[in-house]
């Protein structure tokens, strides 16, 4: 016979849903009830990932301490800049000196040693007078017809209940103000703001071009409209970003390596849409990972000079053999170009392919690879 089910009256069916409710609450916002209270567990217990529901990460542990504590020791271990000016020229080496940023003086970083370390904002004509400011973030022609230069900026809907930020603002400060000129359409999120500006399609006109949770758009950006939209899958895009022309011949695609939620995806632009070339999963979990994604600040070119450029990062236990892998994957197939084991990419990539690629024979010139330590 088929097993007959209870049925509870509505009242106590709300009543108990109400329950849940405040339980959910107490452990997404540690509201502390008597239930909840971490100090009403049992000495040394840990029954739950940090602790206990609200996640404080302590527990009570029996002891005699009869006096209050008092520091032995201390050492300082909060961490800094160093910066290091290297002369390959044999025989150029000289003494090391420690100069502390409270010593510099001021703007130093616009001076014109300074400027070399590439530390300080950029100097741009923000309100196109002429007059040179710091860069206040990515600041770009967008407007033609409005004098200066105009940054992006990503905010709440106008009333909306959240303060999620949803959609695209493009700012102007020509007058020597602040002003809105174009708010983009909303999204349910948007996020990972991470974002480029780039003339992708090579119409003279640049767009605004982001890769937040699950997919690519691309914005007018003069007007802020979406001219492309692409969902890509269903995970964060939180990592590296960037738009290059993979074939050299065409329009510039979109490169996403992600660190969080770990994948590979490259879109390519066919112009008047957006297209899906291919797409990898290192490792979807963001929990207990077992994988580190690490790419440098420019991944994405000719590794070996063939003419077909390569996307280049340092990924840690891909396999389960704990060691850093150097890794190179066509950017076009996605076909693995280089795999090489206990080696971790540490330069800034510039114009190095043949230098590169005989660091990866296991000839590495030392500014450029470098085994792992620790």
């Amino acid at each position: 016979m088929p097993k007959r089910t209870a049925r509870i009256s509505r009242r106590e069916f709300l009543k108990r849903s109400g329950q849940a409710a405040i339980l959910a609450a107490q452990g997404s916002h540690c509201v502390f009830s008597e239930a909840a209270r971490p100090n009403l567990l049992q000495k040394g217990e840990w029954p739950m990932y940090r602790g206990n529901r609200c996640l404080t990460g302590r527990a009570v542990l029996p002891g005699e301490m009869r006096t209050a504590p008092k520091i032995a020791w201390k050492h300082q271990i909060e961490a800094g800049l160093i910066w290091v000016s290297l002369d390959p020229t044999p025989g150029s080496g000289s003494g090391t000196r420690e100069v502390r940023k409270s010593e510099l003086v001021a703007d130093y970083f616009h001076s014109e040693e300074g400027r070399k370390w590439q530390l300080a904002p950029p100097l741009v004509d923000l309100y196109g007078t002429g007059e040179m400011v710091a860069d206040p973030g990515r600041a770009a022609k967008l407007l033609p017809a409005v004098p200066g230069l105009q940054t992006i900026e990503f905010h709440a809907p106008a009333r909306a209940s959240s303060i999620d930020p949803r959609q695209a603002v493009c700012f102007a400060y020509n007058g020597g103000k602040k002003r809105e000129v174009w708010r983009s359409e909303p999204y349910d999120t948007i996020e990972n703001t991470n974002f480029a500006i780039a003339d992708i399609d090579h119409d003279g006109k640049p767009e605004v071009i982001l890769a937040p949770h699950f997919r690519v758009i691309v914005y007018d950006g003069e007007t802020g409209k979406t001219r492309h939209l692409l969902k890509i899958h269903d995970l964060r895009n939180y990592g590296f970003f960037c738009c290059t022309d993979l074939t050299g011949k065409g329009p510039m695609d979109i490169v996403i390596i992600a660190d969080f939620a770990m994948h590979m995806d490259v879109v390519k632009n066919e112009g008047d849409h957006l297209r899906l070339l291919w797409r990898r999963d290192i490792e979807k979990e963001i929990q207990s990972k077992n994988t580190i994604v690490r790419p440098g600040p420019n991944p994405v070119f000719d590794v070996n000079g063939d003419g077909r450029k390569e996307i280049v990062f340092n990924l840690f236990n891909h396999t389960g053999d704990g060691k850093w892998h150097l890794m190179a994957y066509d950017a076009l197939t996605g076909e693995t170009v280089l795999d090489l084991a206990d080696s971790y990419l540490a330069a800034r990539l510039t114009s190095m392919a043949t230098e590169f690629w005989n660091c990866s024979r296991r000839t590495p010139p030392r500014s450029m690879c470098q085994p792992p330590r620790g």
